[in-house]
């Protein structure tokens, strides 16, 4: 049995069979002869033989029935092992990674930091009780952010 990794990409006309897209590890199954593989035109894909997908696709569903559900009980047992000893190999090779810092007010989905908040001006109509002290924790939560600096 030949096996072909020669590259294909995305528009190319391709015979029947499956497709491993290299970037996206998509699969693509084209059903006739002389389709067009689908995606942008950088996408490049590799021709995938028939019974590697047979034999591989049961082997990988087993394998994220089996080990998915045994995350949780080992992120379990690692958080317990970092709670009794905190200092053990175990607890710092498995669990300390898993841990985010605690600190109010910090977000991690945040691409870079805000602009500091601008000192309040009050308008011409006055401003309610509530748009002041609103302004002030405004003002008290970016000087916390910062490190108590101004």
């Amino acid at each position: 049995m030949k096996i072909n990794l020669q590259k294909q990409h995305a528009g190319d006309l391709v015979p029947r069979g499956t497709y491993l897209n290299t970037k996206t590890w998509d699969l693509v199954a084209i059903d006739e002869d002389g389709e067009q593989l689908p995606g942008p035109w950088q996408s490049s894909y590799v021709k995938v033989p028939v019974l590697t997908v047979l034999l591989a696709g049961p082997i990988v569903g087993l394998l994220f029935v089996i080990l998915l559900p045994m995350l949780a009980p080992i992120a379990l047992a690692a958080a317990l092992v970092s709670r009794i000893r905190p200092h053990s190999r175990i607890a710092n090779w498995i669990a300390m990674p898993m841990a985010a810092p605690a600190q109010p007010g910090l977000a991690f989905l945040q691409p870079e930091p805000q602009a500091p908040v601008a000192e309040h001006k009050p308008s011409e109509q006055g401003d309610s009780e509530i748009d002041v002290l609103l302004t002030e924790l405004e003002r008290e939560i970016d000087q916390r952010r910062r490190g108590g600096k101004s």
